[in-house]
């Protein structure tokens, strides 16, 4: 897994895949993932026009618990966000 500590991004296309960020900065980026490989992101900061697009396998992913059980994606989401993805 590629390790990037207490780098500042800005204006950037970040994919996701396979990668640790530690103590970052993210200004204004664009993240990507694809559901390929575990990401960890750890006491990290996002400012508000930071964007995620959830690709391929991780976008059926999505897709297929929208179509399970709409009422619950939003709950499920906030559980997920709370938790590093491993």
């Amino acid at each position: 897994m590629a390790e990037y500590l207490s780098q500042t991004y800005e204006n950037a296309t970040i994919p996701l895949e396979g990668s640790q960020y530690v103590r970052c900065t993210f200004k204004n980026c664009a993240f990507t993932y694809q559901g390929r490989a575990p990401v960890l992101v750890e006491r990290c900061q996002f400012d508000d026009d930071c964007t995620l697009s959830l690709l391929d396998q991780a976008g059926n992913a999505v897709e297929t618990v929208t179509q399970l059980n709409p009422l619950r994606l939003r709950k499920a989401l906030r559980r997920l966000a709370q938790k590093p993805l491993s």
